[in-house]
């Protein structure tokens, strides 16, 4: 979508001073099982042209099973494509019948000693996100494609449909970037119980 027409220029002209964009692997056909056939071209063609507008790039990379094996070689493709930023997020299950390509949780702290040898091998700054618990009523694909909801306190999650939705605290809408003034949405019942 950021691809289409003027979007991404529009965004730049805006303020917009950085992207992140999915990329679950170097291997184009995993990554385009989770989301979508030609994304993975998509996204390398995407940082190319971020690239070219001055914005920092970031790798937004799902750690579940099927991407572990491959990080190293993902970390190094990030490199080439002048990419040296990346947040991980992994989904993670308690219960073993429900874990369906997810990290045991047992297994994090080896996991994310792992992921920080890699990172620093590759010379990639890396940041974490809160991890994701396996939520078996959802396909695993779903669950990565939604991603973490917030990398940190000091940010939101803003929706294609410009739904702002808060860091933390219930799941719930404060606003519309699009259609509402950031006063209304940081008075919003939603921020309100965030703040409290």
């Amino acid at each position: 979508d950021l691809a289409a027409g003027t979007l991404l220029d529009d965004l730049v002209a805006m303020g917009l001073d950085h992207l992140t964009l999915y990329y679950a692997s170097a291997e184009a056909a995993l990554h385009d099982s989770f989301f979508g056939a030609g994304d993975h071209a998509a996204a390398e063609a995407l940082f190319a042209r971020t690239q070219a507008l001055a914005l920092a790039e970031v790798g937004h990379v799902p750690l579940v099973q099927a991407t572990l094996d491959g990080i190293e070689a993902t970390l190094q493709r990030l490199l080439a494509l002048n990419v040296p930023y990346a947040k991980f997020f992994a989904i993670a299950a308690e219960d073993d019948a429900e874990r369906t390509g997810a990290i045991p949780a047992q297994a994090m702290p080896q996991m994310a000693s792992f992921i920080e040898d890699a990172a620093d091998s590759a010379h990639v700054h890396y940041q974490w996100e809160p991890p994701v618990l396996r939520d078996p009523n959802q396909s695993l694909i779903e669950q990565i494609r939604s991603g973490p909801r917030c990398a940190s306190d000091l940010a939101v999650r803003v929706e294609p449909d410009g739904s702002v939705i808060p860091p933390r605290g219930p799941l719930r809408v404060a606003g519309n970037l699009i259609r509402n003034d950031w006063p209304a949405i940081w008075h919003s019942d939603a921020f309100q119980s965030y703040r409290t």
